[in-house]
């Protein structure tokens, strides 16, 4: 894997609010990218294999309460948030357990990841925030901000394949 550390010159409030602002702008796009959705359109996939939009929503709020608790809280999910967070984290084989939740939900999901997020971050120290780690995850080690830059560029990337699975839904869908 390439670079997994971000340097800063130790301006703390700068590199933090620079993070959690690409945080929020990701958050935001993600938003716009599923407003208007309908149920049908939630949980349709092109192929049999393929994620939906609300599996891809359920792996975006996976992810983060995954790297909140493994990063910043530095602790192991407990059994209960292993069943909650972990199917979406992975999609995969639970893609099926991934429908028939509505937008609504999603929406709470998310606001409450990201308000979770954004607290742990609150209580970080600089140190904690630069220090180097290791984890199974990320074996040659990393440190929080690049795990704060992963976060947002994971959101984007499956915010990029809901922007495709919504418009080749509306492509199928729409009468000739």
């Amino acid at each position: 894997m390439g670079n997994t550390f971000i340097p800063f010159d130790g301006q703390s409030e700068s590199a933090v609010d620079y993070l959690v602002g690409m945080l929020a702008y990701a958050r935001e796009t993600t938003l716009q990218r599923i407003e208007g959705i309908t149920q049908e359109e939630l949980d349709w996939r092109y192929r049999g294999t393929w994620n939906s939009v609300g599996a891809l929503l359920a792996h975006i709020i996976g992810i983060e309460n995954l790297f909140r608790i493994a990063m910043l809280e530095k602790r192991k999910l407990t059994d209960e948030e292993n069943s909650r967070w972990m199917p979406g984290v992975e999609i995969g084989d639970h893609v099926d357990r991934l429908t028939g939740k509505s937008i609504d939900k999603y929406l709470e999901e998310l606001s409450e990841s990201r308000t979770m997020m954004l607290g742990a971050i609150a209580e970080m120290s600089w140190e904690d925030f630069a220090k180097h780690r290791m984890d199974a995850y990320q074996p040659e080690g990393f440190n929080v901000a690049w795990g704060l830059f992963h976060a947002a560029e994971d959101e984007i990337h499956h915010r990029g394949q809901i922007s495709m699975i919504r418009k080749l839904y509306a492509d199928l869908n729409t009468s000739s």
